[in-house]
């Protein structure tokens, strides 16, 4: 990858980042290719997104905003999930892809500009959408 390159995947993931209302890394580690590929469509029926991420780049990325706590997750293979519509909708299909998988794990979340533990991911789930609200 240029350093061209590596400046636009940074300035696109800040870019991701800020507008995300919830995002989610998770440890891919043991993840295979189908599981990728479902996930990706389960999470797309629910207007969300993944993406495979290098630790330097969503360092350099979240470096100067209020996602910085992250940095201390950063190691490891990992992935990000994330929304920019309806978070309780990424809970739901994160806590059940993780309940089927034992293998992929949550490292850090954050909804909004505020942590978010797996406990907290866990709760955002039971709650209903934002259309029966």
């Amino acid at each position: 990858m240029t350093p061209d390159q590596k400046v636009a995947v940074v300035e696109e993931l800040k870019a991701l980042l800020t507008s995300a209302k919830a995002t989610i890394l998770l440890s891919q580690k043991g993840m295979t290719v189908d599981m990728t590929t479902q996930f990706r469509r389960n999470l797309r029926k629910e207007g969300a997104g993944f993406r495979v991420i290098k630790n330097t780049l969503m360092h350099r990325a979240i470096e100067g905003t209020p996602l910085a706590f992250f940095q201390k997750d950063l190691a490891g293979p990992l992935a990000i999930a994330y929304t920019d519509k309806d978070p309780a909708a990424l809970a739901k299909v994160l806590v059940a892809f993780l309940k089927g998988n034992q293998k992929v794990a949550m490292v850090g979340g954050a909804l909004g500009a505020r942590a978010l533990t797996e406990a907290d991911l866990k709760a955002l789930a039971q709650l209903p959408s934002v259309e029966v609200l």
